[in-house]
């Protein structure tokens, strides 16, 4: 079921790249366990290779200056210590302990995997954690593997899982005058959240901490500064960051 690792294996053979320096991470091991076809392939390299090809000066398809992802194409990341919130680096992807054997190449264990999930919390992470719950990997002892990954992220200053229904029926529920703080795509991805619920009556605006000359209206709603509502009366959906 995995897919993109012909082209996977195109890019190693241009930049020179053995196989012995990937990791294929994130949701790859889902497609490995047949348990849902992966949409990208993700993967990490070992840090001398991959300073290799950053030095090389490459033009890539995309690349995040934040969280440092090189993007190869539409189908293929190059991530960069994605699970540094346990302690674990590029680097230590390369041992036993943190990952498994698939051909030729390393990939990170399942238990990562859906601790990293848990610890993410987005819809489709939520997603993934209910198919993993359901397939064969999920046991008494793979929990047990899992907790303690998250317990070492939120002693990192990872904030804890929230119930997601839960927070937006608290916040469909709410008397007060709803806002949404931040106009960037976490912005956006939230309104749409609104628009699936047939709420959108609810939010009064979106909020900025400086309203920009001509930022006036998203989504039919006006954007306010922070400081030009009642803060007291308001429920404030913050969706803002970098990702």
């Amino acid at each position: 079921m995995l897919r993109y690792i012909d082209e996977l294996e195109k890019f190693l053979e241009k930049y020179g790249i053995a196989k012995e320096d990937v990791c294929l991470v994130n949701s790859a091991i889902l497609a490995i366990k047949n348990i849902r076809e992966n949409g990208d392939l993700e993967f990490a390299l070992r840090p001398t290779a991959r300073e290799c090809l950053v030095n090389k000066g490459e033009k890539f398809y995309y690349y995040n200056k934040y969280s440092e992802v090189i993007k190869f194409s539409e189908n293929m990341d190059c991530d960069h210590n994605l699970y540094r919130m346990f302690n674990i680096y590029d680097k230590d992807l390369f041992q036993d302990e943190y990952t498994e054997r698939y051909g030729e190449y390393r990939v990170i264990c399942p238990e990562i995997l859906m601790a990293s999930k848990i610890i993410w919390n987005r819809e489709k992470d939520e997603m993934h954690q209910k198919l993993i719950k359901e397939s064969s990997l999920w046991s008494k002892e793979f929990e047990k593997k899992v907790n303690v990954y998250v317990r070492v992220a939120i002693n990192n200053g990872w904030p804890e899982p929230i119930d997601r229904d839960c927070l937006w029926n608290h916040i469909l529920s709410s008397k007060k005058d709803v806002y949404i703080f931040g106009t960037g795509y976490i912005g956006k991805h939230v309104y749409k959240r609104f628009i699936r619920e047939n709420a959108t009556e609810k939010i009064q605006g979106f909020l900025v901490s400086t309203r920009e000359d001509g930022q006036n209206m998203l989504n039919d709603k006006n954007i306010y500064e922070l400081s030009e509502i009642d803060k007291q009366n308001s429920f404030i959906v913050s969706a803002s960051g970098i990702e």
